[in-house]
């Protein structure tokens, strides 16, 4: 329920940035894909925060990495499917399903 409700406002976060055209032009109608995307990246660095002791230093430092990953080129479906499946393997790694 709080991973859903900070999606929600991250998403209204970077809203700005879609209507001035730094990930689309799509402006509103790009916001539920936006939303699953921001879903699935909350999970990886919710896993990178709790395996690296706590550090929003590691958080951080992913955050930076994803926005500056240009490697494979600007593939929004490559990028999904990447994330999907490191989301996937960071739930079910962690147990997150469980309470601690």
């Amino acid at each position: 329920m709080l991973v859903g409700m900070m999606t929600f406002f991250w998403t209204v976060w970077h809203l700005p940035l879609h209507y001035n055209g730094f990930y689309s032009y799509g402006g509103a109608a790009d916001l539920l894909p936006r939303f699953v995307f921001t879903l699935l990246l909350s999970i990886v660095f919710t896993w990178m925060y709790n395996k690296s002791a706590y550090s929003i230093l590691a958080v951080m430092i992913l955050h930076s990495m994803n926005n500056n990953l240009k490697i494979f080129g600007h593939s929004e479906n490559f990028y999904f499917i990447l994330f999907a499946a490191l989301s996937f393997y960071c739930l079910w790694d962690n147990k997150m399903w469980k309470k601690r």
